[in-house]
């Protein structure tokens, strides 16, 4: 599934894309992603982590 755009904050989003390389358990009928699980503040990637630069 590594060719679907991704921009939310979701624990298979990797680079802008889903990171999901075989479906897996459907979480929402309602939303625009069946698979969207919110990423935790230790899954996310380097874009959601805090700068130590001051």
């Amino acid at each position: 599934m590594g060719i679907i755009q991704c921009a939310e904050k979701c624990r298979f989003q990797k680079d802008g894309y889903c990171s999901l390389d075989r479906c897996c358990t459907v979480n929402s009928v309602s939303g625009s992603c069946p698979y969207y699980i919110e990423a935790s503040l230790n899954e996310s990637d380097s874009l959601g982590k805090p700068s130590d630069a001051d």
